[in-house]
């Protein structure tokens, strides 16, 4: 017999000795290559980390696991609640301007009935829309978490728009409390440090946490904050949230809870609301195989590769329509800057209000050309994009399905298409590997893969 002595926060196994090694060794897992880690190679570790101490106390986003390792185990548990959670009757969660997708309300219901846990949104989903409900539905004093300052602002003015609701802004050297905040990362970390006792304050009075792109929870640095928010609801949001890492993706639920709800790409794709994803994979004449590390091999056959910036540059000029060429590095995106003398390039180097000033030009169709490094990658409201080349290369999933997400929003009046240009990057082996594992996503996505021989041969 078992008893789990319910928190906000961590929980408790209390039970016998026997039983609770059993619940341990089913809560463990080894992260990747532990075997380079100092630790190991010092015997001071063997490569495992448990998810519930020796005490039994577990972090109550992992009761799920608990309870199946329980049941396996073939032990009965009781299970008493300790949080105090008032029994709150959500109240009209509709919004203002627009009307709310079936599924949209679907997922607000899901995330009122269980009251924490992972919902699932790919790109287009209308993610801040369904958190703009939860928190019109709950009235509760909450906790927005973001990863940027661009997201800061956009966030605040959407929750002021759909819900009427003046959030308060906690980032960008601003502290303005409210009962609904908006609160960069970044920020949270540093006041915690810096001003413990106001930052505590802010966060023991959160009834509704709401973390954007959740699956950096993953992280030191994220999920100390998280651990230190008593919330009674936690909801975590994010497009590619579990990464088949055992590790991380309990780290993940271990502060919100597992998934309790999924839209994907290919169902925004079949019911319209998302532009369909042809992938153009364009092969092109390679001068010399790259023998080189990693870095090396990235600097010559991505950044500096003659060659392939020259069919980019050909490509920018053959589309139609709002392109973004993705790079992932400052010097490859002048280098295209300079090619592409119609472009406009933009990177975390500039301030808020230039990119700002590029997403609005971007709006009015005053710009056609935008090469941007990853300040993209996540969450920023993107106008409708007709064209995106990944001439970044790279291996990612996430920050894959994320870049080309920035163009999936539905095209009014035209093609409900979007045209994704990648590169089958044969030079090097590091570079061809990545390539096909690429390839490899987008068909699982679904998503239509052509192979492109039009800029085999082309002048330079």
């Amino acid at each position: 017999m078992a008893e789990i002595l319910l928190g906000n926060i961590t929980s408790k196994l209390e039970t016998s000795e026997d039983i609770l090694k059993q619940v341990r060794k089913k809560l463990s897992t080894k992260p990747k290559n532990y075997w380079f880690y100092k630790k190991f190679k010092s015997k001071k570790w063997d490569g495992t980390y448990y998810f519930i101490n020796k005490n039994g106390s577990f972090p109550t986003g992992l009761l799920h696991l608990v309870k199946d390792a329980l049941r396996e185990i073939g032990v009965k548990y009781n299970i008493i609640d300790k949080r105090n959670i008032p029994d709150i009757k959500p109240k009209d969660y509709s919004l203002n301007v627009i009307t709310l997708r079936d599924y949209q309300k679907r997922t607000i219901e899901k995330c009122l009935l269980y009251k924490r846990g992972v919902i699932e949104l790919a790109t287009n989903a209308g993610k801040t829309e369904i958190a703009c409900g939860v928190i019109k539905a709950l009235q509760l004093p909450t906790l927005f978490i973001v990863n940027s300052k661009d997201l800061l602002y956009q966030t605040a003015d959407r929750i002021k728009k759909r819900t009427g609701i003046d959030a308060g802004i906690i980032g960008d050297g601003i502290w303005d409390e409210k009962e609904v905040n908006v609160a960069t990362i970044q920020t949270l970390q540093y006041y915690l440090t810096h001003n413990k006792a106001k930052t505590k304050k802010l966060l023991n009075k959160t009834r509704l946490l709401i973390i954007d792109e959740a699956h950096h929870t993953k992280a030191n640095t994220w999920n100390r904050v998280m651990r230190q928010i008593p919330a009674w609801y936690r909801i975590g949001m994010s497009g590619t949230p579990f990464r088949k890492e055992e590790i991380d993706d309990w780290r993940l639920m271990a502060v919100t809870g597992r998934r309790i709800a999924k839209v994907s790409n290919k169902k925004l794709i079949d019911l319209g609301f998302s532009a369909k994803p042809i992938v153009h994979i364009v092969k092109y004449n390679t001068t010399n195989y790259i023998i080189a590390r990693y870095q090396e091999a990235y600097d010559k056959a991505i950044v500096n590769n003659e060659y392939r910036n020259n069919v980019i540059a050909a490509i920018c000029n053959d589309l139609k329509g709002l392109t973004l060429v993705i790079v992932d590095k400052v010097a490859h995106g002048l280098l295209l800057n300079t090619l592409v003398p119609e472009s406009v390039f933009i990177s975390g180097r500039d301030k808020s209000d230039t990119r700002k000033e590029v997403l609005q030009a971007m709006r009015n169709r005053e710009v056609d050309i935008v090469i941007a490094t990853p300040i993209f990658d996540e969450g920023i409201d993107v106008p409708s994009i007709d064209n995106v080349i990944l001439a970044c290369g790279g291996v990612s999933r996430i920050k894959l399905l994320q870049r080309i997400g920035r163009g999936l929003r539905k095209k009014e009046d035209k093609e409900n298409v979007l045209h994704v240009y990648d590169f089958l990057d044969d030079c090097n082996r590091f570079t061809y590997q990545h390539s096909r594992k690429r390839i490899r996503t987008y068909k699982a996505e679904k998503f239509k893969v052509k192979i492109e021989r039009k800029y085999i041969n082309i002048d330079i």
